[in-house]
C-alpha cells in the first residue's frame, strides 16, 4: 500500500478499529487478500481484534487500499465517505491541532498519536529506536508504558508506517530505523538516557523479563533453585509446598536433597504423616531422573559433577552426560558424543522448564536442511502458543524401543545454508506484523559439534534451536503458520500448533475458537511461573556489595590497600569495542600483580588493551617464569618498578598453549604457587578480586583454591550472571576452602560489565590525565608520550603544563577547594607538591638562598666542569632537617621548567640512568639541552654510581653527538645537622634561621589564615605544625609545648607507635619515611563490623592528636603502593621522644628492645621487611660531619654515653640476631673495639666476614682487633711510664704478625673486588701497623736505642744482642717492615699518579686515599727506613753503599716521578744534586736495581720539565742506554714499573730527529713493549681495565712529542696549558703555540673511529706500523680509515693519538718561535741570550708588582667568600712568578 493511503488510515485508525466490519468484507477483498490472511482475520473472536488484523493485512500488498474503498463503498458507505474526506492537507491540519487526551484511549492509541505527530517517513533519512523511545517518553502524555518493551515498539512503529526497514544493534550500537524522520529536527535534542548512576542502581525490566531459568544438575542446585523445581512436582504428588519453607531454613540444597533418605525425614520432618514424607523421595527420584546423566558430553567446568577431593587431583575432570544448559551460547568445549543415550522430558506444568523433541535425520543433505527449517517453524509454533520454553534437537535419533530417550547421531551439514534456510522459512510462515515478536523468541540455529572417534573426515553436529516466549514479549498473540510457506499450494491455508500429550498436533477450527478464548490464562500462568523463577524478592544491592567488599563501606579507600586481579578468559563476544566500553576500569588498578589465564591476553585480550590503547607498562612474565629451584632468580623478578603481569594459562605470542584443568595443575600449579609465594602482602592489606568474564576458567578454579587459602576473608568474585558463576562456587565448596555463606555474600553477580565499570570509577577516582609537555633545544615544546612516561619509572617528570589545563582548577569554586586542601596538607608536614609551586606565593616562600641557588644552577646546566672530561654538572644544597630543603630545590625546577627538561629521582636503579638518557634524547634531535636532575636525600653510594652512571653516558653520546659542554644537571639536596661553617664551589646552605623578611612572609601568611578560619571555618592555622614551626623560627620552646599538648590525646596502641616513630625519626639519618602497614599488629589485625565488609586499615581511624603529630601521605583510588608514615618533622620526632623518656621514665634502649620484641616482627612481609631495614640502619649508619665519619651510628653513641656501654651492646646485637646483617655484624665489632672487649670483637667481626667471606671492608675490622690491640699496648706503657717485658714484646708482635697478615688479605680481595668505592684501607693500615709497631718497640725493655734498631730495620744482616730473646720470625717480621712499607706506599702513590678519576666529592670513590695522607705516610717511613746523611759510610760494601743510597733518595721522596718534580718545584736543589750523584753512581755499579734504573730516568724527566741544569752532563744517549737497562730487567710479579715501558717507548719512538741521530731499539723490541705496556697495566690495576665498570679509572698522559732534539722533543703536558684551557679543547690544539710546539705524525685512523695505524721507520729505511688508541672516539666516519694527522701523547695505560684531524695544521707555519732543537750530545737547550732573558725578566718583574698590588688592595676589604678566593688565586700566580724569577736569575748568573 502507498504511503499517503496507509496514513490515511493510521489516522483514522481508532475509528475504523471500532466501525469497521471486518467479516463483511472479507469476501469482497478476496481478489488482493491470500486465503491465509482471510482465515487469520476469521480466527480472532474480538470484532475489533479482527479489524486490526484485516487492516494490516491490506497494508502488504499493492492496490490493497483500492479494493478496501470498493469494498466500504457496497457495505458501509458512510466509511467510505469518511475515509475519501482525509486529504493531505486536512492531516496536516490535524496533526497541529491540540488534541486532549482521554483517558478511554489504550496505550496504542497514544504512541501511534505520538508517532504520527512527531515523525515522518521519508526515503534516505534514518533515526534510532532510541530516539522513538525517548520521544514517547518524554511526550507527557498518560498510559502504561511497562508493557511496551523495544521489541513491541520496534514492530508498532513498522506498522504505524509503511515502508521503513529496521537494523538491529548490536551489544555496542543501537537499532536504527531507515526511511524516517523527524518532523522538527530539533525537538528531540537535550532527549538523553538514563545516567550511568542510574544504570549502575537499577536494572531494566527488558534484561529482567528476558532472563529464563536454565536447567542443571540436581547436585548442583541451591536452595531456591531446588525449591522452584520441586513446587510443581509436590503439587503433582500432593504435598504442602509450604513445605518448601522448612527447606530454606534448614539450607537443603540439591547436594543434600539428593542423598536423603527417609530416616533423615523423620528425625528433621517428624511432622509429616510416612506417606507425605514417602511423597517426597518419590518427587526427588523423578526429579533425580530428569536430570540423570546419560550421554550428552560437555567439557565444561560450570556443568560438572560433584566429586570426591580424591578423584579431583587424580584424574582428569570427566566430560558430562546431560545435555547443554538451556538457552545459551555454544562453547568451543561444548561437545556431544557419538552413541550415548539422553533423556528427553516430555511436557511439563512448568512452563519455565524446556520441553525437548529430537528429530530423527535420515536424508540427503537438501532435504535435510528443508526438514530442519519446516520442523523448525512448526515446534517452535507450538511453543509460542504454549507459551513454554522449548529445544528442538536435530541429529539425536528417538529411541526406537524407550520413547523418552534418544541417541546422539550427529548430522553433516552446511552451517551457512542451514541458518539462513531456517531464517528464510520463518519470515515466509509468520505475518509479518509479528516478526519481531518471533525473531526474538525462537533463538538463532545453534551447531554443537560431536565427538567422533571413527571419523576423521567432515565433522558431525547436533542442531538445537531453543524457543523462549517470554510472556511480556508474546502477550495475547495467536501464532499461526502458513500452509503455502511449508508445503506450497497443497497446504493453502493458515495452521496453529500446539504440544499436546507429549507430541505436537494441528489445531482445527473448533480447536482454535476453544484457544482463543483460554489463551488470556496462559499468558497469566506463563507470567506467575516467570515471577517465580526470577527470585526477584530478594535482589541484593549489588553496588554496595562492591563497596563493602572492596572498600569497607566507603565511597573511596580510605586505607592502603592491595589489590590482587585474577581474569578468566574472556567472552568471545568481548571484542576491543567491548573492552574499551565497559571494561576500561581495569586501567585504573594499581595492582602489583595480575594473574591472567586469557592465553590470548596479549594479542586481543585485557593486556593488550591496556599495553596498547592505555600504554601502560607492566613485567610480562609467565607461571614458567617461576620456579621454586631457582628460588634466587625467581625473586629477582620481583624486583621491577613495573607491575606484573601474570600470563597464567598460556601465552599466544610465545606459542604457549592453554591447558586443561587437570594438565594445568601438573604442570604450571607449581609456578603459580611460587609466584604467590614471593608476593608478601601485610595481613589484611590484600584483596583478591577474581572477574569470570566467561565459563571457560577450569585452570582459572584450580589457581583459585590456593589464593582463597591463602588470602582467607580477602577476595571477592564479579561475573555478570549466576550461571557463570556456578561452577567456580560448586568447585570451592567441594574443595573445602569457602563456605556456603561466604560464597553468596563475597560473589557480585548479576550487575552488568557497563555497571561494574561505573562503580569502580566512581569509587577510583581517577585524577584527570594531561599531557607531559617538555621544552626542546629549539625553544618549541614536545609531547611525552603516555607508555614512554610510563616506563621513566625511576623519575617524576616536571611538565611545562602541569595543572594549566585542569578544568577543576579553572572553576572558581573548585579552585579554592583545591588551593585549600593542598596548603593545608603542606602546611601540616607533607612534602611540597607541584600543586603548592603552581599557587605559586600564595602556598610557598622563597627563601633568601633561592637566587643564588638558582644561578649556580643555571652555570651548572650552561658552562662545563673543570675537567673536560667532566660533563654532569653538580649542584649541593645542604641543608638541616626540616629548613625546607627540598621545597627550595623543587622550586628551581619548577622555576626552569619551561627551559630545561626537569625531573626528580623518586628512587635510583639500575635504569634510572638510562631513564633520563631517553629523557634527553626524546624527539629532540638537534643539539640538546642537558636536563636538570634532583636527587633528595638518595643513599651515598647508589648517588655516586648513578652519577658515575650519567658521566659514562656523556661519553658514550660524544661518539654520537657534536661536542657539548654539559651532559645533564644535577641539584643534589643533602640532609645534614652540622653544616660547615664556610663553604667553596657549588655548594648552597640551607640553616634553621629564617631573616627578617622571611619571618614577615610567615606572619602576614598565618593573619590570611586566621581570617579565613574565621569567615569560612577552615583548618584553625595552630593545628598546622609544620607552618608554626617554621612561623616560630624553628623556636625549640614551641615545638615542646605543641608536643605536650596533643600528647596525651592518644590512645594506649596510638602511643606505642608514636613512641616507636619518635625513635627511628630522630636517629634515622635519612629521616626515611615507614610503610603505616608495619604497625598492624599492634592494633591485633583490624576490627571487623560485619564479617562481609572489609575491615578498613587504623590509619583511617586515628585520633585527631596523632593526625597532627605524624604525617601520611593519602591513599587516592585504589592505589597499590606502600601507604608511608612519619611524624612531620626530625625537630618534633626529637621533641616528642624526649617528652616520653621524660614522663614514662623508659630509656632508648627499653624503646628499641621493647620494639624489636614486639608483634611487629613476628610477621614476615614486605612493610616489616622495609622496617627491619632501617631498624639495621639506625645501629650501622654513621654520620658525616664534614669529611670525617662518626665511629658509631648516633643513636648508638647516645644510648653509649647516656646510659652505658652494655645496654648499647644489648641493642645493637639484638638487631643483628633479627637481621642477621653482616655490616650490623661489622658496627658490633667496631663498638667493641672501642670499647676494648678484644674477644667479642673479634667474635662479631669474624660472624660478619663469614657471612660475606669475599668483602674486603668486613675483613678489616678482624684486623683493626689485632692493630687495636696491639696500639693499646703501647698507650698503656706510655701513660704509665712502663716498659713491655719480654712476654708482652712478643704478644704485641704476634698482633701485628696476624694484623699485617689481616691487611694484606684485604688488599687482595680489594684489587678482586667489583664494588664502586675502592678500598685501600688494607695497604693505609698495614702503613699505620708498621709505624705503629716501630714506635711499640721503643717501649720494650730490649729497645736497643734508636740508632741500633734502625740500623736493625735496614741492615738485612745486623742483629742487635738486645733482640737475640726475639724468635727468628719475629726478628724476621720487624726487618721486613721497611720493604713493606715502601712497597706499599709505590702502589698508593702509582695509583694516584698513574690514574685518574673523578675528583669532584660526589663521584670520587676513593674514600680513603688522598695525597696529604700519603706524604704524612711517606714521612714516617722515611724516619724510620730512610738515611739522612747525605755521605755514605765508608764501612758499606758495595752493594750496601747501593743500598744506603737508595734508602736516602726514598727519604727525600725520590719514590715516583711525581716525588721528582715535588723535589724540583720545592727549589730542593742540594738534595736534587745529591739524588743525582747517587743514583748515577747506582746505574754504573753491578748492584744496579730497576729501582735505580727508574729514579735516574725520574730525575732526568723532572729537571727537563722544570727546565733546571742539575743533569746537564747527561747525554741523551746515556737515557736511551738506561730505558733499554730497564725493559730488559725482570718486573716484580707483585708489583710491575709501568715505567719501564712509558720511558723505553717515549725515549725511543723513532722520530726523524731521533733516526739519524741516536741508536735506538729495534722495532720488534717497541713493539713488544707496547703489547706488555698494556698488560702490564691490566694486570696492575684489573679494577681499572675494564672502562665500563662504574669508578673505573684511566691512564694519565704526561707527555706529548713535540719538536726539537732530545730531550726537547719531549713536552710535559702542563707547560702549556694556561687558566681555565684544557687539552681537549679545540682553541688549545690550534693556539699558534701549539701549532709550533708539537709535533704531528701522519696515520690511519681505523675504521670505528677508536685507533690509529701509525707508519715508523727505522734508520735504514724499513717500516713498519704501531697501532695506539684514539684519545677519544672519532665520531666522523667520513675520517674512517682515512689519511690523518695526530699529536703522540704518552699516558700510563699506553699511547693515545690526540687532536685527530684530516688536515696538518703545521703546514704553513711561520718558525717564529725557536723549537730549541740541540745537538746529539745535548740533552738541554743552550741559555738564551743575555738581552732575551733581561726582556723576559723585566715582564716577570713587572708582573709582580702589579699583583702585589692588588693582593694588598683586597687586604683592606672585607674578608668575604669572594675575596678570599681571589686573594688565594693571587697568592698561587705570584708563588708562580717568584720561581720564574729565581730560575731566570740563576741562568743569567751562570751564563
Amino acid at each position: 500500500m502507498e504511503r499517503k493511503h496507509w496514513r490515511t488510515i493510521q489516522h483514522n485508525w481508532d475509528f475504523l478499529r471500532l466501525e469497521l466490519n471486518a467479516q463483511y468484507l472479507l469476501d469482497d477483498l478476496a481478489s488482493c487478500l491470500p486465503l491465509e490472511e482471510r482465515q487469520r482475520v476469521k480466527f480472532k473472536d474480538v470484532d475489533a481484534d479482527k479489524n486490526e488484523i484485516l487492516l494490516l493485512s491490506l497494508k502488504s500488498f499493492s492496490n490493497s487500499y483500492e479494493h478496501f474503498l470498493e469494498a466500504l463503498k457496497k457495505t458501509d458507505n458512510h466509511i467510505f465517505r469518511h475515509l475519501t474526506s482525509t486529504t493531505e492537507s486536512s492531516l496536516k491540519q490535524e496533526a497541529t491541532k491540540e488534541q486532549p487526551a482521554t483517558a478511554a484511549k489504550n496505550s496504542k492509541s497514544v504512541v501511534r498519536k505520538i508517532l504520527l505527530e512527531n515523525f515522518i517517513e521519508e526515503d534516505e533519512q534514518s533515526c534510532t529506536l532510541l530516539d522513538v523511545k525517548n520521544t514517547v517518553q518524554h511526550s507527557g502524555d498518560t498510559f502504561d508504558w511497562t508493557e511496551w518493551t523495544d521489541v513491541h515498539l520496534q514492530q508498532f512503529v513498522k506498522d504505524v508506517f509503511a515502508d521503513i526497514r529496521c537494523e538491529p544493534g548490536n551489544e555496542s550500537q543501537i537499532t536504527k530505523i531507515f526511511n524516517l524522520k523527524f518532523k522538527n529536527e530539533c525537538q528531540h535534542k537535550n532527549r538523553g538516557a538514563k545516567s550511568d548512576q542510574e544504570a549502575v542502581q537499577t536494572t531494566s525490566k527488558e534484561t529482567q523479563n528476558d532472563k529464563l531459568p536454565e536447567t542443571c544438575l540436581l547436585q548442583n542446585m541451591d536452595t531456591e533453585e531446588l525449591c522452584r523445581h520441586l513446587e510443581p512436582l509436590l503439587e503433582e504428588y500432593n504435598v504442602d509446598i509450604s513445605l518448601l519453607k522448612r527447606f530454606k531454613e534448614e539450607e537443603i540444597d540439591g547436594l543434600v536433597f539428593s542423598k536423603m533418605e527417609e530416616s533423615h525425614l523423620k528425625e528433621n520432618f517428624c511432622d509429616m504423616s510416612l506417606g507425605k514424607r514417602m511423597r517426597l523421595l518419590l518427587a526427588r527420584d523423578k526429579l533425580v531422573k530428569t536430570f540423570q546423566n546419560k550421554g550428552i558430553v560437555q567439557n565444561r567446568a560450570d556443568d560438572y559433577s560433584i566429586e570426591t577431593e580424591e578423584s579431583q587431583q587424580d584424574k582428569p575432570l570427566p566430560l558430562k552426560g546431560y545435555f547443554r544448559r538451556f538457552d545459551t551460547a555454544v562453547d568451543e568445549t561444548d561437545r556431544y558424543k557419538k552413541g550415548s543415550e539422553l533423556e528427553i522430558s516430555g511436557l511439563s506444568q512448568n512452563m519455565i522448564i524446556p520441553i525437548r523433541m529430537c528429530i530423527d535425520m535420515n536424508k540427503s543433505e537438501s532435504d535435510v536442511i528443508t526438514t530442519i527449517a519446516r520442523e523448525t517453524v512448526l515446534f517452535s509454533d507450538a511453543c509460542l502458543n504454549d507459551r513454554t520454553n522449548g529445544t528442538l534437537y536435530f541429529g539425536i535419533s528417538p529411541s526406537k524401543s524407550d520413547k523418552g530417550s534418544g541417541q546422539v547421531a550427529g548430522i553433516h551439514i552446511n552451517k551457512q545454508k542451514c541458518e539462513e534456510a531456517v531464517r528464510s522459512m520463518i519470515a515466509d510462515a509468520f505475518f509479518e506484523d509479528q516478526h519481531e515478536i518471533v525473531f526474538h523468541a525462537i533463538r538463532s540455529t545453534k551447531f554443537i559439534q560431536v565427538d567422533n572417534s571413527e571419523s576423521k573426515g567432515t565433522p558431525l553436529y547436533v542442531i538445537e534451536v531453543d524457543v523462549v516466549p517470554n510472556a511480556i514479549l508474546v502477550r495475547d498473540e495467536v501464532f499461526f503458520v502458513k500452509g503455502t510457506a511449508l508445503g506450497g499450494c497443497k497446504r493453502e491455508g493458515l495452521e496453529m500448533y500446539r504440544h499436546v500429550n507429549g507430541s505436537r498436533k494441528q489445531l482445527n477450527e473448533k480447536e482454535i475458537h476453544s484457544y482463543m478464548k483460554g489463551k488470556q490464562l496462559l499468558r497469566d500462568h506463563r507470567l506467575e511461573q516467570e515471577r517465580l523463577s526470577s527470585k526477584v524478592s530478594s535482589q541484593p544491592d549489588l553496588r554496595t556489595q562492591i563497596l563493602n567488599l572492596y572498600a569497607g563501606g566507603s565511597e573511596v579507600i580510605e586505607d592502603e590497600i592491595e589489590p590482587i586481579l585474577m581474569l578468566s578468559p574472556l567472552d568471545i563476544s568481548m571484542d576491543k569495542a567491548f573492552i574499551r566500553e565497559t571494561l576500561s576500569f581495569i586501567e585504573h588498578f594499581d595492582a602489583k600483580v595480575t594473574f591472567d589465564f586469557d592465553p590470548n591476553s596479549d594479542s586481543k585480550g585485557l593486556y593488550h588493551y591496556l599495553a596498547n590503547d592505555c600504554e601502560q607498562v607492566f613485567e610480562l612474565l609467565t607461571t614458567d617464569n617461576f620456579d621454586k629451584e631457582k628460588k634466587d632468580f625467581s625473586e629477582e623478578l620481583m624486583v621491577t618498578p613495573h607491575n606484573r603481569w601474570i600470563l597464567s594459562n598460556g601465552y599466544s605470542g610465545l606459542d604457549k598453549h592453554p591447558l586443561s584443568a587437570f594438565d594445568w595443575k601438573q604442570m604450571r600449579l607449581d609456578g603459580f604457587k611460587e609466584a604467590l609465594r614471593l608476593f608478601k602482602i601485610p595481613k589484611n592489606r590484600a584483596i583478591v578480586v577474581i572477574f569470570l568474564f566467561s565459563h571457560k576458567y577450569e585452570a582459572l578454579t584450580e589457581a583459585s583454591a590456593e589464593i582463597l587459602m591463602a588470602f582467607k576473608d580477602q577476595w571477592m568474585v564479579i561475573a555478570e550472571n549466576k550461571d557463570i558463576a556456578k561452577s567456580w562456587k560448586s568447585e570451592m565448596i567441594s574443595r573445602h576452602v569457602a563456605s556456603k555463606e561466604a560464597l553468596e555474600q563475597r560473589c557480585v553477580l548479576g550487575m552488568p560489565w557497563r555497571h561494574v565499570d561505573t562503580t569502580f570509577k566512581q569509587l577510583i577516582q581517577p585524577t584527570q590525565k594531561f599531557d607531559c609537555e617538555i621544552p626542546t633545544s629549539t625553544g618549541a615544546f614536545c609531547v611525552l608520550k603516555k607508555r614512554d612516561l610510563n616506563c621513566m619509572t625511576d623519575l617524576e617528570i616536571v611538565s611545562r603544563n602541569l595543572h594549566d589545563n585542569d578544568d577543576n582548577l579553572k572553576d572558581p569554586d573548585s579552585r579554592e577547594n583545591i588551593r585549600k586542601k593542598a596548603a593545608d596538607a603542606f602546611y601540616h608536614g607533607d612534602q611540597v607538591s607541584w600543586l603548592n609551586l603552581w599557587f605559586n606565593q600564595d602556598h610557598v616562600l622563597k627563601r633568601k638562598q633561592h637566587k643564588v641557588l638558582k644561578e649556580k644552577v643555571r652555570n651548572a646546566l650552561d658552562s662545563p666542569g673543570y675537567d673536560d672530561d667532566e660533563k654532569v654538572g653538580v649542584v649541593k644544597l645542604m641543608h638541616h632537617p626540616g629548613a625546607g630543603g627540598t621545597t627550595s630545590a623543587k622550586q628551581i625546577l619548577w622555576d626552569l621548567r619551561s627551559e630545561y627538561r626537569c625531573c626528580v629521582v623518586i628512587k635510583i636503579t639500575d635504569d634510572t640512568a638510562e631513564q633520563i638518557v631517553n629523557l634527553r634524547n626524546y624527539e629532540d634531535k638537534k643539539k640538546k639541552r642537558p636536563p636538570l636532575i634532583l636527587l633528595d636525600s638518595m643513599d651515598e653510594e647508589s648517588m655516586t654510581s648513578l652519577l658515575l652512571n650519567l658521566e659514562k653516558c656523556a661519553k658514550l653520546a660524544l661518539r654520537e653527538e657534536n661536542y657539548f659542554p654539559v651532559f645533564c644537571a644535577i641539584l643534589l639536596c643533602e640532609k645534614s645537622v652540622n653544616l660547615p661553617t664556610s663553604i667553596v664551589g657549588n655548594i648552597v646552605l640551607l640553616r634553621h634561621d629564617l631573616d627578617r623578611q622571611e619571618l614577615a612572609w610567615f606572619e602576614a601568611k598565618n593573619e590570611s589564615l586566621k581570617d579565613e578560619f574565621k569567615k569560612h571555618k577552615t583548618t584553625n592555622p595552630n593545628l598546622l605544625m609544620s607552618f608554626n614551626i617554621l612561623r616560630t623560627n624553628f623556636d625549640k620552646n614551641y615545638i615542646k609545648q605543641r608536643v605536650e599538648d596533643f600528647m596525651p590525646g592518644l590512645d594506649g596502641k596510638e602511643f606505642i607507635v608514636i613512641k616507636y616513630l619518635s625513635l627511628i625519626n630522630s636517629y634515622h639519618i635519612d629521616f626515611h619515611i615507614i610503610p603505616l602497614s608495619c604497625f598492624d599488629p599492634i592494633f591485633e589485625g583490624f576490627v571487623r563490623d560485619d564479617r562481609y565488609i572489609r575491615p578498613t586499615g587504623w590509619e583511617s581511624k586515628m585520633s585527631t592528636s596523632l593526625r597532627l603529630l605524624v604525617n601520611k601521605t593519602s591513599n587516592r583510588g585504589i592505589c597499590g603502593r606502600e601507604a608511608p608514615i612519619r611524624i612531620t618533622s626530625a625537630l618534633l620526632a626529637e621533641e616528642i621522644l624526649g617528652y616520653i623518656l621524660r614522663t614514662t621514665e623508659e630509656t632508648r634502649s627499653d624503646i628499641f628492645l621493647e620494639m624489636l620484641s614486639s608483634v611487629i616482627f613476628q610477621c614476615e612481609n614486605r612493610s616489616t621487611k622495609k622496617l627491619l631495614s632501617i631498624v639495621g640502619n639506625l645501629v650501622k649508619k654513621r654520620r658525616m660531619t664534614g669529611e670525617i665519619r662518626s665511629s658509631l651510628s648516633p643513636m648508638i653513641l647516645d644510648i653509649s654515653r647516656l646510659e652505658g656501654s652494655e645496654q648499647a651492646s644489648a641493642v645493637m646485637t639484638e638487631v643483628f640476631h633479627q637481621t642477621c646483617d653482616a655490616m650490623v655484624a661489622q658496627q658490633i665489632g667496631r663498638f667493641y673495639i672501642i670499647n676494648k672487649n678484644w674477644s667479642k670483637a673479634e667474635e662479631y667481626a669474624r660472624k660478619a666476614t663469614n657471612l660475606l667471606p669475599s668483602n674486603s671492608f668486613l675483613l678489616d675490622t678482624i684486623g683493626q682487633v689485632y692493630k687495636s690491640r696491639m696500639r693499646e699496648s703501647y698507650d698503656t706503657a706510655r701513660t704509665t711510664k712502663t716498659k713491655l717485658n719480654i712476654k708482652d714484646s712478643n704478644e704485641v708482635l704476634q698482633f701485628a704478625s696476624e694484623a699485617l697478615k689481616i691487611f694484606r688479605r684485604e688488599q687482595q680481595l680489594s684489587e678482586a673486588e667489583k664494588t664502586l668505592i675502592n678500598n685501600h684501607g688494607g695497604y693505609i693500615n698495614e702503613l699505620i701497623t708498621i709505624f705503629s709497631l716501630c714506635d711499640t718497640v721503643s717501649i720494650f725493655e730490649i729497645f736497643p736505642g734508636m740508632e741500633t734498631f734502625h740500623r736493625f730495620l735496614v741492615d738485612a744482616d745486623f742483629v742487635p744482642e738486645e733482640f737475640s730473646s726475639l724468635d727468628l720470625q719475629s726478628r724476621n717480621m720487624l726487618k721486613s717492615l721497611g720493604d713493606s712499607a715502601f712497597k706499599t706506599i709505590r702502589k698508593l702513590e702509582d695509583e694516584l699518579v698513574q690514574t685518574k678519576g673523578d675528583s669532584r666529592e660526589a663521584f670520587n670513590t676513593d674514600r680513603y686515599l688522598d695525597r696529604g695522607k700519603l706524604n704524612y705516610y711517606k714521612e714516617k717511613a722515611y724516619v724510620f727506613f730512610g738515611e739522612h746523611s747525605k755521605v755514605v759510610p765508608k764501612s758499606l760494601s758495595s752493594s750496601d753503599a747501593c743500598e744506603y743510597r737508595r734508602r736516602f733518595v726514598k727519604r727525600i721522596g725520590l719514590t715516583s716521578l711525581h716525588g721528582a718534580l715535588d723535589l724540583t718545584h720545592a727549589d730542593d736543589h742540594e738534595n736534587l744534586d745529591v739524588s743525582c750523584m747517587f743514583m748515577l753512581e747506582n746505574v754504573s755499579s753491578r748492584w744496579c736495581s730497576t729501582f735505580d734504573l727508574v729514579t735516574m730516568l725520574h730525575i732526568v724527566l723532572s729537571c727537563h720539565v722544570c727546565d733546571l741544569r742539575n743533569t746537564a752532563n747527561i747525554t741523551y744517549q746515556n737515557i736511551l742506554d738506561w730505558s733499554k737497562q730497564l725493559y730488559n730487567r725482570k718486573q716484580p710479579e707483585d708489583s710491575p714499573y709501568l715505567e719501564t715501558y712509558v720511558y723505553l717507548v717515549l725515549f725511543h719512538l723513532p722520530t726523524v730527529a731521533r733516526v739519524s741521530n741516536f741508536e735506538l731499539c729495534s722495532e720488534v723490541t717497541l713493539q713488544d713493549a707496547l703489547e706488555q705496556w698494556k698488560q702490564t697495566f691490566s694486570k696492575k690495576y684489573p679494577k681499572h681495565d675494564d672502562q665500563n665498570r662504574l669508578g673505573a679509572k684511566k691512564g694519565t698522559t704526561l707527555f706529548f712529542l713535540g719538536k726539537g732534539m732530545g730531550l726537547s722533543e719531549i713536552v710535559y703536558q702542563k707547560h702549556l696549558l694556561t687558566d681555565g684551557v684544557k687539552y681537549h679543547d679545540n682553541g688549545f690544539w690550534e693556539s699558534a703555540l701549539a701549532k709550533q710546539r708539537f709535533q704531528r705524525l701522519e696515520g690511519y685512523l681505523l675504521f670505528g673511529g677508536t685507533e690509529v695505524l701509525v707508519p715508523l721507520q727505522t734508520a735504514s729505511g724499513n717500516k713498519y706500523n704501531i697501532t695506539i688508541a684514539a684519545s677519544k672516539p672519532v665520531r666522523s666516519k667520513r675520517m674512517w680509515q682515512s689519511k690523518i694527522y695526530f699529536v703522540f701523547g704518552f699516558g700510563w695505560s699506553g699511547p693515545k693519538a690526540y687532536d685527530i684531524r684530516l688536515d696538518d695544521l703545521t703546514q704553513d707555519l711561520d718558525e717564529t718561535v725557536p723549537t730549541g732543537a740541540l745537538a746529539p750530545q745535548q740533552v738541554f737547550p743552550q741559555t738564551q741570550n743575555e738581552s732575551s732573558t733581561q726582556l723576559t725578566l723585566s715582564k716577570i718583574e713587572n708582573d709582580i708588582k702589579e699583583k702585589e698590588e692588588k693582593l694588598e688592595s683586597l687586604k683592606m676589604k672585607k674578608n668575604g667568600s669572594k675575596q678570599r678566593a681571589k686573594k688565594r688565586k693571587l697568592e698561587a700566580d705570584l708563588k708562580d712568578l717568584y720561581k720564574d724569577q729565581r730560575r731566570l736569575l740563576w741562568d743569567a748568573d751562570k751564563g
